[in-house]
């Protein structure tokens, strides 16, 4: 185990030593989990995101997927999961482009109704 000693501005901030930082391949982004009384803080492992193994083999076995078939019907779904989300963050990042051409207001736009219900009229 490596340890090193590091201090937390008074911002509440903390640098990643160096050679820490290359070991675990960190990119952009990192999980900080409480855990324990300790502060856990790990790369964040994007194909992970996507992994709804639990989700697919549920779903295909539902189906009624033929034993045989399974395996290479799981594959192919469990591709599938990442391209969805990408496509739905690029429509999501398009629409919001285009609300700022336009000079829409999303927050209005989106939640409208809950907006006006809690500003006494209805209940939230």
């Amino acid at each position: 185990m490596e340890r090193k000693r590091i201090k937390v501005s008074s911002k509440r901030q903390i640098t990643i030593p160096q050679s820490f930082f290359n070991k675990l391949q960190i990119k952009t982004e990192v999980d900080c989990i409480l855990k324990d009384g300790e502060l856990v803080i790990r790369p964040v492992d994007e194909d992970h995101f996507f992994d709804f193994s639990d989700l697919i083999l549920e779903d295909l076995l539902k189906q009624g997927i033929p034993t045989e078939d399974l395996v290479e019907e799981f594959r192919k779904n469990r591709k599938n999961v990442k391209h969805a989300f990408e496509q739905i963050i690029d429509e999501g990042k398009h629409i919001a482009k285009k609300h700022r051409e336009n000079n829409i207001d999303e927050t209005t736009e989106l939640f409208g109704d809950l907006m006006e219900e809690s500003s006494g009229r209805g209940k939230i």
